[in-house]
């Protein structure tokens, strides 16, 4: 069973005061791991299909996802630095940064090998032919940061139980581009989900 609940609540207006400038250099993080929603799901919904590909440590990384599928501490770490965040929904990672580059008039250069991906949902992402970074990530919060700021912000993740990794870079370019295989490949606008692909 999938339950989606909206949630509706005001800001201040100090709080959008005090948005930071960025410039090219400024980091780019996820929390925890990508794909952990998307993964979740597809696992429950095609369990019978898995259950010969899944081992006894993938599904316990599966029992973390189901536990581990909200922001709010993420956001609570972070909201004390310089930094904008948005929740990894539809569209996965990539979506999230391409949007968030739309928003501040920024291109970004990624690194695939940096981004937290558990050997659990690239198992079942390689059984489906779909890519995870493209896929449903609720649990996973995009953060940019400005650099000066960085040092606190890694420090403050580091003192808590949630994993903080650095997955790229803003640029002057407007493209988001990310590096794979020793090349640069360009990020596209985000359409639907890889998760429509499976269920």
């Amino acid at each position: 069973m999938i339950i989606s609940v909206t949630a509706l609540g005001l800001l201040s207006k100090a709080h959008f005061e005090n948005v930071p400038v960025f410039q090219a250099g400024d980091y780019i993080y996820v929390t925890k791991d990508i794909a952990m929603e998307g993964t979740h799901i597809i696992a429950l919904e095609k369990s019978s299909e898995l259950s010969q590909l899944l081992s006894e440590e993938d599904n316990k990384t599966l029992e973390d996802y189901s536990r581990n599928l909200s922001v709010v501490e993420d956001s609570k770490l972070a909201r004390d630095y310089e930094c904008i965040m948005h929740d990894i929904t539809e569209g996965g990672v990539l979506g999230a940064v391409w949007e968030t580059c739309e928003m501040i008039g920024f291109g970004a250069k990624l690194d695939y090998s940096s981004m937290p991906l558990s050997e659990t949902s690239k198992k079942i992402c390689h059984f489906y032919n779909i890519n995870p970074l493209r896929l449903i990530s609720s649990g996973s919060m995009l953060i940019v940061a400005k650099a000066h700021s960085s040092k606190a912000l890694e420090q403050a993740f580091a003192l808590s139980n949630i994993r903080l990794s650095k997955i790229g870079e803003l640029s002057k370019d407007e493209a988001v581009v990310i590096f794979e295989d020793g090349i640069y490949s360009s990020v596209l606008p985000p359409k639907s989900d890889e998760l429509y692909k499976v269920v």
